[in-house]
């Protein structure tokens, strides 16, 4: 009888094993539904709602498309890079065959991942990374690495794929966030908004447009698609600007350790891999340059040089370029950080003749330019007065408008201003306070109310020319 018992002891623990293990595998299973369902409507949200044509995804689908195209040299970075050199130009000027892996907000990460994308599939011998000082102060943008990542995986084999999520959830900065889980919602941190028609219109274009590139134009109007991976604006910035708000004036803040060991990585995979890394320092309109005159910018921006030229890089600042050789004419700004097409084009002539010059004689290209060490000598390059403009406030408790002028102008220039009105039923400009150095006028409100268009003229002391620079503006009171 004992022998029995034991004998159907395994039978008995079998039987009951098999219900425990068919729920554990139902489990499972649910699971594994749960998850299939979830990244199913993850897909179907990001098609509807991530916008279709954007420029990375335009750039890296064009560049997947050029497998059989001869590339040796590779453009990378953010919108410096992306909108301010033109490959077909450059290639033009310097015999080069390139291409513009530059995308808006890259970071020096994803710059280092184009570059080995480019050796990878082309075997490069030349990159060009165009950045601002922005570049390595800020913390880099997370929702432009999503959208690098994104646009990069697509077209590439699943190794890559991996390397590219890698990238961006194992970052030191992003893994210890919830930015290590919400990459893989795409449409959180790209989304063409949550308006039915939008929406619509977004899955319309995918459903008509197979290739992206086809749609650059309806995601964004202004934003011209020339190929190569290069998009620009038009635009004229100076002509159209008011206040000095509207103008991004770059600062002399610190760099971040983090951007700066990213870019050390880039500058030493170049260094180790054969290929030229040529640094540029984008453009700036004169009026932001000469705001640089009284703080800590050159001090910095020599401290990169040093930083670049060490690691085997070249370095250009095209904001020390002499003025003969090459200086963005005002009108070829799109904003106050970017160049328009036809600057895009000026830039990219100087850049390739530059490189021309240093690849036939290492070094030579200097001449080109002011160094640092000649900061007086480089500012005096500008206008006396590049930038004028006033502030105002309404006073109705005195019946004036209180108005200070202000004006951005070359060190210890001391600087005068008048005001004109113009008399809408006359049609003429009408002095109302003539050339003095002081800043501040009261304009007197006729009848309490009305709308008055004031100018502002700024010129240095003694100078007999009518004025350096002119602003104008509507003031309303009521």
């Amino acid at each position: 009888m004992r022998s029995s018992k034991h004998d159907g002891a395994p039978e008995a623990q079998e039987a009951a094993q098999t219900p425990r293990g068919r729920k554990i595998l139902g489990n499972v299973l649910k699971v594994l539904l749960f998850v299939a369902i979830a990244v199913g409507l993850n897909v179907v949200i990001t098609l509807c709602l991530e916008p279709y044509g954007t420029a990375a995804e335009v750039t890296w689908r064009d560049y997947h498309q050029s497998t059989n195209q001869k590339i040796d040299t590779v453009i990378v970075g953010s919108s410096y890079a992306q909108r301010n050199i033109d490959p077909f130009t450059l290639d033009e000027t310097l015999g080069s065959n390139s291409f513009s892996l530059a995308t808006p907000a890259q970071s020096l990460g994803n710059a280092l991942a184009s570059i080995q994308a480019a050796k990878r599939d082309h075997n490069i011998s030349r990159a060009i990374l165009f950045a601002g000082p922005e570049t390595f102060q800020n913390e880099p943008w997370f929702n432009a690495q999503v959208t690098f990542m994104q646009a990069k995986s697509l077209g590439e084999p699943v190794p890559e794929v991996l390397k590219n999520v890698g990238r961006l959830a194992l970052d030191e900065v992003n893994v210890t966030s919830s930015k290590s889980i919400t990459w893989m919602f795409p449409w959180f941190y790209s989304t063409v908004s949550f308006d039915p028609q939008a929406i619509s219109e977004n899955i319309q274009r995918r459903l008509t447009y197979p290739n992206p590139i086809d749609t650059a134009g309806l995601v964004d109007p202004t934003w011209h698609y020339m190929g190569k991976g290069h998009g620009g604006y038009e635009g004229d910035f100076t002509s159209n600007i008011l206040w000095d708000h509207e103008i991004h004036f770059t600062s002399d803040a610190k760099f971040l350790p983090k951007n700066m060991s990213d870019f050390d990585k880039l500058l030493t995979y170049c260094e180790q891999n054969d290929i030229q890394l040529y640094v540029g320092i984008a453009p700036r309109p004169d009026l932001t340059n000469l705001k640089h005159k009284d703080d800590g910018y050159r001090e910095l921006m020599a401290g990169l040089e040093q930083f670049v030229t060490e690691r085997g890089g070249v370095y250009y600042d095209f904001n020390l370029t002499h003025p003969d050789f090459y200086r963005a004419e005002e009108d070829e700004y799109s904003d106050s950080e970017h160049l328009d097409i036809e600057g895009s084009a000026h830039l990219s002539r100087a850049l390739g003749m530059l490189i021309a010059q240093d690849e036939a004689k290492p070094g030579s290209s200097a001449e080109q330019f002011f160094g640092y060490d000649e900061w007086d000598t480089y500012l005096a390059s500008y206008n006396s007065v590049e930038y004028c403009y006033f502030t105002y406030k309404v006073n109705y408790e005195t019946g004036y408008v209180d108005i200070k002028a202000h004006s951005i102008a070359q060190p210890n220039m001391e600087i005068e201003y008048k005001f004109d009105v113009e008399n809408p039923v006359a049609g003429r400009m009408e002095n109302v306070r003539p050339y003095s150095t002081e800043t501040e006028y009261h304009y007197p409100m006729v009848g309490g109310r009305g709308d008055v268009r004031l100018y502002l003229s700024a010129r240095p002391v003694g100078s007999n020319e009518k004025a350096a620079y002119t602003f104008h503006a509507d003031i309303f009171y009521w």
